[in-house]
């Protein structure tokens, strides 16, 4: 829409949530001022989130968010994302979480206003391309949706696992398919007919889901990829350590050790009956269980569980039994943690897993993508990154997740690229194992 003779451009008008913004204006008064606003309604229970910036047009009148920064608002550098990584709530009280349910299209309404002309255009953003296929699972062994791809199968496949929150991690799953690489994205609690908390999980239901996998006539399950978030990293390095079939494997925020369960129950129980896995009905050794009261909260009632987890880690050794034994991993791993973290101290786990796979002769790369200013919210896309802190279904607290807006945006936009081209890499049939281990810090 132009008015006058000021005019504005955003780019791509319809597009996948990763897909960069280009948003530039023409035909302003030079050195004008001007205030751009962007607004988004995400759901139901999102609500809605804004943001707003003021620029000055340069000596032409032309104004160019990629190159050029804001002279105030809520962000400071010159990126038009910004106009997505700072929105935020209209309400205070939304609850992040609530941004990575559904998979229904936004809209991002963008303004610009000067004295004199008032400039809109609205865009589409899409967390799934039209043309893949989703397809429910519900069955005794395995609850799971499968993202399909558009092409000709069998296609390279990668399983999706999420973290403490419960149940289906959708969102990545269906990023994956829409860049070609079939997704199996599977709760393993918190919905009916499982668990309703990470707690006393068997192992046997994922040997089901690999099973499942390697019999679908769709899916390519030689070169199977796992990816996890949080805890769902943790299970990611665990069942890749046990399960030969899984031959790489990407671990958000993960940890170098296996923990208790995540449980409503905080009564005095034995140690088995807190674990959050078990193996024929016997227990996956942990470090140790955080409770809510680990740590004391701060005046707003918020918890950083981060210093508990350290200590329960400072305190194993190298023979622990909670130690994930990343080397018996028979493929690749890619680690991605905040340096900001405050639920957990994922790069310092990151830091702990490289370090065991090289001690212990790890055969394939290992890279550790570790962010300063990232807390333990880093994921696919580009999204809202203002808010740190969560209320958890299971904890029912409000838990510190660290990092700031810019620190966090940052992460996911650079790390995300990396993801999608290492689950191509090691999925496609002439994929190459690297004999090699890496450390990559930023």
């Amino acid at each position: 829409m132009s008015f006058m003779n000021a005019t504005i451009q955003v780019e791509p008008t319809d597009s996948l949530i990763d897909v960069p913004l280009d948003v530039r204006l023409s035909g302003l008064e030079p050195n004008e001022r001007v205030t751009v606003r962007a607004r988004a309604d995400f759901s139901p229970q999102a609500g809605t989130w804004s943001t707003s910036v003021m620029y000055e047009a340069d000596d032409e009148g032309g104004l160019d968010l990629n190159g050029q920064a804001p002279i105030s608002g809520d962000f400071s550098e010159a990126d038009a994302n910004g106009l997505i990584w700072s929105l935020r709530p209209d309400d205070s009280n939304t609850n992040a979480r609530s941004l990575s349910d559904g998979l229904d299209p936004y809209e991002l309404r963008i303004a610009a206003e000067t004295k004199t002309s008032l400039l809109e255009q609205s865009i589409v953003r899409r967390a799934i391309a039209e043309d893949v296929e989703v397809v429910e699972v519900r069955e005794p062994s395995i609850q799971a949706n499968l993202f399909l791809p558009d092409g000709l199968p069998p296609f390279p496949t990668v399983l999706v696992l999420g973290g403490s929150g419960g149940g289906f991690p959708d969102r990545q799953a269906a990023l994956f398919a829409s860049h070609g690489i079939a997704a199996v994205s599977l709760t393993y609690f918190g919905v009916d007919g499982l668990p309703p908390e990470l707690r006393r999980i068997p192992l046997e239901y994922f040997e089901s889901a690999l099973d499942w996998i390697a019999d679908h006539p769709r899916l390519r399950a030689d070169r199977l990829a796992v990816s996890g978030t949080s805890r769902g990293g943790e299970l990611a390095l665990l069942l890749a350590s046990r399960y030969r079939r899984i031959r790489s494997v990407v671990a958000y925020v993960p940890s170098s050790h296996v923990w208790g369960a995540i449980s409503r129950i905080e009564a005095e129980e034995s140690v088995d009956f807190f674990a959050a896995w078990t193996h024929g009905g016997r227990t996956i050794p942990y470090a140790g269980r955080v409770r809510n009261d680990a740590v004391a909260p701060d005046e707003n009632g918020v918890v950083s569980l981060a210093p508990a987890y350290l200590k329960y880690a400072a305190d194993a050794t190298r023979s622990d039994p909670a130690l994930i034994p990343v080397e018996r991993i028979d493929g690749p791993v890619l680690l991605i943690s905040g340096k900001a973290d405050a639920l957990w101290p994922s790069a310092h786990f990151g830091e702990l897993i490289a370090e065991r796979a090289r001690s212990q002769g790890f055969d394939f790369a290992i890279d550790h993508l570790s962010y300063s200013g990232a807390g333990h919210s880093i994921g696919a896309g580009y999204g809202p990154t203002t808010v740190n802190q969560s209320y958890h279904p299971i904890r029912k607290a409000m838990i510190d997740l660290g990092g700031t807006p810019e620190g966090l945006a940052k992460a996911r936009v650079e790390s995300w690229p990396r993801v999608l081209a290492f689950v191509a890499r090691h999925t496609a049939p002439q994929a190459v194992d690297l004999k090699e281990v890496s450390l990559v810090g930023n």
